[in-house]
C-alpha cells in the first residue's frame, strides 16, 4: 500500500475512533483504489492493518452513515412488497433517497478534512439499492424516461413508489357534429353539477377525450388521463380523413404493456 493512501486511512480510522462502516471508508478511498465496490474496498483497507480490533475498537456504530447499509435489504424487500401488493407492470426504474442532512454534514466534514473529493453518501446507496432491486426483478435501471421512481426514505423509514404517466399516440376521426374534443365543464355551475346541466357538471354528455380515455384507463388500470390534441375544432364540425393527431397520458398506470390494436378496436366500438 503506498505510503500517502495508507497515512490517510489511518488518520481515517483516527478522526472516526475506528467507527467507520466498510462503505463510507470504502467511498473515502473510491479514485485512489481500484476495487468492485465500496464495500470490498473498505474491508481490504481495515484488512491491512495490524491489530485492528485492538487499536480501533469499533465501540459505535458508523459515525458518518449510523449504519444505514444495515437497513438496504429491508428497504428493498418493502419496494417489493409494494409492487406485488400494487401489481404494478414496469420494465425500469429510477432510485432516489432521502437520508438526514446531520449524515451529509458528518460526510462532508470528515472528507473536508481528509481532503477528498469523491460521491456522496447517497449516490452511493441509490447505486447499491438498484443493484439490488434490479437483480432480484430482473429490471433496468433507466436514467432518462423511468416507468417507477423508487424513493428511499432513510428518515421515516418509508419507501414511495411513484408510477410515471404513459403516453400513447394516436389519431381520432369525429363522424358526427356537437362532440367537443375536451371535456367542457358547465358555465352556470362550473363542473359542480347543477339542474341546467343534469348535475354532470358538463356542458355536453360526451368528448372525444371521454370516448377514447375511458377505454383506456380502464385498460391500463390507471388513475386518469389527460388529453393532448394537435390543435382543436369547433364542435358542430367533424374530423374526417386521416384524422386528427393526439397523445393520451395515462396517470399512474399499473399496465403499461397493452395491446393497442384491441383498444383501438374496442375504443371504435364504444364510440
Amino acid at each position: 500500500m503506498e505510503t500517502l493512501i495508507y497515512n490517510k486511512l489511518i488518520q481515517a480510522m483516527e478522526i472516526t475512533n475506528g467507527n467507520i462502516c466498510n462503505h463510507c471508508l470504502g467511498r473515502i478511498f473510491s479514485k485512489e483504489i481500484e476495487g468492485p465496490g465500496n464495500l470490498i474496498r473498505g474491508e481490504r483497507l481495515k484488512g491491512s492493518l495490524e491489530n485492528l480490533d485492538e487499536k480501533y475498537p469499533k465501540n459505535d456504530k458508523c459515525c458518518i452513515c449510523n449504519d444505514l447499509f444495515d437497513e438496504m435489504d429491508k428497504k428493498v424487500q418493502h419496494a417489493l412488497n409494494i409492487i406485488e401488493e400494487e401489481e404494478i407492470n414496469f420494465s425500469n426504474f429510477l432510485v432516489g433517497c432521502r437520508v438526514d442532512s446531520e449524515v451529509l454534514e458528518r460526510e462532508e466534514q470528515i472528507h473536508q478534512i481528509l481532503g477528498v473529493d469523491v460521491e456522496n453518501i447517497k449516490k452511493e446507496i441509490n447505486r447499491e439499492f438498484g443493484k439490488k432491486f434490479a437483480t432480484l426483478l430482473s429490471k433496468e435501471v433507466e436514467f432518462d424516461y423511468p416507468n417507477l421512481v423508487l424513493m428511499v426514505d432513510f428518515k421515516s423509514e418509508n419507501v414511495e413508489v411513484t408510477i410515471n404517466p404513459l403516453f400513447i399516440e394516436s389519431k381520432y376521426r369525429k363522424l358526427v357534429r356537437d362532440i367537443p374534443q375536451t371535456k367542457w365543464p358547465c358555465n352556470r355551475c362550473k363542473g359542480r353539477g347543477c339542474e341546467k346541466c343534469d348535475f354532470t357538471g358538463k356542458m355536453y354528455p360526451e368528448t372525444v377525450e371521454e370516448l377514447i380515455s375511458d377505454v383506456m384507463i380502464k385498460a391500463a388500470q390507471g388513475t386518469g388521463a389527460k388529453f393532448h390534441g394537435a390543435g382543436r375544432e369547433d364542435i358542430d364540425v367533424r374530423m374526417l380523413g386521416s384524422g386528427r393527431t393526439f397523445v393520451l397520458e395515462i396517470s399512474e398506470p399499473k399496465i403499461r404493456d397493452l395491446d393497442l390494436v384491441n383498444l383501438q378496436d374496442e375504443v371504435n366500438k364504444h364510440a
